[in-house]
């Protein structure tokens, strides 16, 4: 999943924990840190993040029509399976 992230969704990461330290820089105490208006908004900010990163994520180039014909688009993707596994399939 990682290796098939795009420029766009770094971009994400990195203003995700951008933002998440201008919160802690501009708190008065660390106990401050816990508040509910800080703890939300930090919840809001990382659902924000799951919801474009995996939202726009690439789609596996492992799994077409092509090279997996019966799967249909409503399939869950199991990934890929490595060649010693195949090797031990029947």
């Amino acid at each position: 999943m990682v290796s098939r992230l795009e420029p766009k969704h770094w971009a994400l990461i990195a203003s995700f924990l951008g933002s998440t330290a201008l919160v802690i820089a501009g708190l008065d105490h660390w106990g401050d840190f816990f508040k509910p208006a800080v703890v939300g908004g930090l919840l809001g900010q990382l659902s924000t993040l799951m919801t474009a990163v995996f939202v726009g994520a690439p789609p596996n180039p492992n799994l077409t029509d092509v090279s997996n014909p019966g799967r249909r688009d409503t399939d869950i993707s199991l990934g890929s399976v490595s060649e010693s596994a195949r090797s031990k399939l029947p």
